[in-house]
């Protein structure tokens, strides 16, 4: 199995997690195969224009990065491939509207690490560190974790239908099922491999393999 790490040679904890896959660092599309799983890591906001929404609150140019081509790119030829992606932080977002949802583009209250509560009723802390959140209406998904409490006010990008929708779950990992990927909030490489947080990710991951 081949652990293809989006422009990142580093793997961690993943390489620990899966000490027999061999750590492939990919840009291209063409560089993937159908034997292992993708992971695209956390980093700077997504371009709205990849969710279908004008900019209302991201830090972005007025174009898409060279990253956000890239990156798009192999998530597009692994869904394609059926292979198995774990989206981290930014990577994440991007699974969120590769599966067809959008971005809130700003939130308070997730500037540090905080506790998340699992679909299973555990309790647990999460290193997830951002200003923009998923917003999973019109997606396909499994909410596996979410903020324990909510701790955001502030909700950016949202039209008055979707706040509507909004219910305060503030979403930390999400399995979206029709692309084959789990979207984690958090930075599991910020953390120690066997700790609680990355355990329970792993044990999720586990069932997309």
């Amino acid at each position: 199995m081949k652990i293809y790490s989006a422009l990142y040679n580093d793997a961690f904890p993943l390489d620990i997690w899966y000490p027999q896959a061999e750590v492939v660092c990919v840009i291209k599309p063409e560089d993937l195969t159908t034997s292992g799983f993708l992971v695209v890591w956390g980093g700077e906001d997504i371009h709205p224009s990849l969710y279908r929404r004008p900019i209302m609150g991201a830090h972005v140019g007025k174009e898409p990065s060279r990253r956000d081509v890239s990156e798009w790119n192999l998530m597009q030829r692994a869904i394609s491939l059926g292979l198995p992606i774990l989206g981290i932080c930014r990577g994440a977002q991007m699974a969120c509207a590769a599966a067809g949802g959008i971005l809130i583009q700003d939130v308070s209250g997730h500037g540090s690490g905080h506790a998340i509560k699992t679909v299973e009723g555990d309790i647990m802390f999460t290193s997830s560190m951002h200003h923009q959140m998923m917003f999973l209406k019109d997606t396909k998904h499994t909410l596996v974790a979410w903020s324990h409490p909510q701790r955001s006010d502030v909700f950016t990008g949202l039209n008055k239908e979707e706040e509507s929708y909004f219910d305060g779950i503030e979403p930390e990992v999400v399995l979206f099922p029709t692309i084959k990927c789990l979207a984690v909030q958090g930075h599991p490489e910020w953390l120690d491999a066997k700790c609680p947080f990355n355990q329970y990710v792993q044990s999720v991951f586990d069932k997309l393999l």
